[in-house]
């Protein structure tokens, strides 16, 4: 029995919607695999491994996990839960004009007008979409994604076929979806919010099952013991216990173990310790100018020198940053600690062919001009937690919630001499040979592990080189760090 003619369009409706559920649910797919890689041990690993395993990733500059990294990819939708994949409506998008076009093959022939005019307006509005992140890809992140340009072409078709089967064309169907035909564009609008909603909800729950909570990893953290206030101009605003928020997802807390487990970790901790020192010994050291518009913070006089590269939009660099609240708050009186930025951004890091971290460049500048007015540390601290959101509207915020002088503030994000300091920074990075971030040096060594007890195995090997008494360290309660 032969298809009539009139719903041959409606069947090609049906069959590309739910070609485009599945495009957009790999995209899904690789979004939450994209988070559970930044989350991982080793980021840049984990991310160069999830490439190779894609099959949208054919090498060149086409990759999906690319695009997905990227601020284009996703839609904030509140402070505390995680950002919205933008694939995760267009699945919810596809499910609409799949059930539209169901409605339309079973439904009069009123209801089929109506039907379809909401489905090539629909149409319409993805095809103008999809244009616009093709621009995206283009111009803005140099990298296709070969199955978003699949949803694109699947937009196309559908438009196409939503015209033909109303017989009006696109423009007259477009028009004829104003205003919204009832209860059509009322089916329409539940169907748009509930399959989204689901996906949604599905994404999330796999983010949670992943130990993924929210934009960030929240994690609670135990205050520390010692610290004092800092002083100074960059340094103004020491880490307290309060001061750094949430950076990342601390180790199980040794006093939470069982003795056995304290044992074996200990254990464990001590000879993998005592084979990075041994790796830091060998490590020449070089020499890293300091700059009067430096962020630093610690003894200035001390002989034990800690120096920081870091990105805001990286990761490991926010995870980093939660560990180094504990150990500067230790080590405070101790040690010298600079922070100097290396955004991997085009706009100040002549280096990058692309823009791995959009954002980076001028969440830097924004630090620098929280730097002139004695606030440093705490916008640093907050500019971590709003990874992902550092749009100018955000770090704006940022700078009227720490009550930084506004007019000044916003004049200074523009400003070359705020703009020059982090392009300084960045040539420093390249001088010493930075392949990413974040990178800790201690007296000019670059550290083989940033694991936060290599970081404080190596600052006590160091202090004990420049004549500290053991007594005088922090205790080392848990018998882990090898000196």
């Amino acid at each position: 029995m032969s298809t009539p003619a009139n719903n041959k369009p409606l069947l090609i409706i049906i069959l590309v919607s739910l070609i485009g559920m599945g495009l957009s649910a790999y995209l899904t797919t690789t979004h939450f695999q994209v988070q559970k890689a930044e989350h991982a041990a080793d980021t840049t690993l984990s991310i160069e491994d999830l490439k190779a395993s894609s099959a949208c990733d054919v090498g060149g500059n086409t990759s999906c996990v690319e695009v997905a990294r990227s601020k284009w990819a996703k839609v904030n939708i509140g402070e505390e839960r995680p950002e919205l994949p933008l694939s995760a409506l267009v699945l919810g998008f596809f499910l609409t004009t799949g059930l539209l076009g169901f409605l339309a093959l079973r439904g009069s022939d009123e209801r089929r007008a109506q039907t379809v005019d909401i489905i090539t307006a629909m149409a319409a509005i993805g095809v103008l979409d999809g244009l616009f992140l093709i621009y995206i890809q283009a111009a803005e992140l140099k990298t296709w994604c070969l199955f978003c340009l699949g949803i694109d072409a699947v937009n196309i078709i559908l438009l196409l076929a939503a015209a033909k089967a109303s017989g009006k064309g696109i423009v007259g169907s477009v028009l004829g979806a104003l205003p919204p035909k009832m209860p059509v564009a009322l089916i329409a609008a539940v169907t748009l919010v509930a399959g989204t909603g689901i996906t949604y909800k599905t994404y999330t729950g796999e983010l949670e099952k992943a130990g993924i909570t929210g934009p960030r990893t929240m994690a609670s953290k135990s205050a520390s013991s010692g610290g004092k206030a800092a002083t100074g101009d960059s340094a103004s605003h020491g880490h307290d216990s309060h001061d750094g928020h949430d950076h990342g997802e601390p180790p199980k807390a040794f006093e939470d173990m069982t003795e056995e487990e304290k044992e074996q970790a200990v254990k464990e901790s001590r000879a993998a310790l005592v084979q990075f020192l041994d790796d830091y010994k060998t490590v020449a050291a070089k020499d890293i100018p300091a700059a009067s518009f430096d962020a630093t913070k610690g003894n200035a006089q001390s002989k034990v020198q800690f120096v920081e590269f870091a990105d805001f939009e990286c990761p490991h660099c926010r995870q980093l940053g939660w560990y180094m609240q504990d150990i500067a708050q230790r080590y405070y009186e101790l040690v010298h600690f600079t922070f100097k930025h290396y955004p991997l951004g085009k706009k100040c890091n002549e280096m990058m062919s692309r823009d791995m971290h959009p954002e980076a460049c001028q969440a830097a500048v924004a630090t620098q001009c929280a730097r002139r007015q004695g606030s440093f540390w705490p916008y640093h601290d907050q500019t971590f937690d709003n990874q992902g959101q550092l749009s100018r509207k955000k770090l704006l915020s940022i700078a009227d919630k720490l009550s930084l002088d506004r007019s000044s503030f916003d004049t200074c994000l523009d400003s070359d001499a705020a703009w020059d300091e982090v392009r300084a920074q960045v040539a420093v990075g390249r001088q010493l040979g930075l392949q990413g971030t974040p990178a800790v040096f201690i007296n000019g060594k670059e550290l083989p592990s940033i694991h936060p007890l290599a970081i404080e195995a190596a600052l006590r090997h160091e202090l004990l080189a420049a004549g500290i008494p053991a007594e005088q360290l922090p205790p080392n309660d848990s018998g882990i760090l090898p000196n």
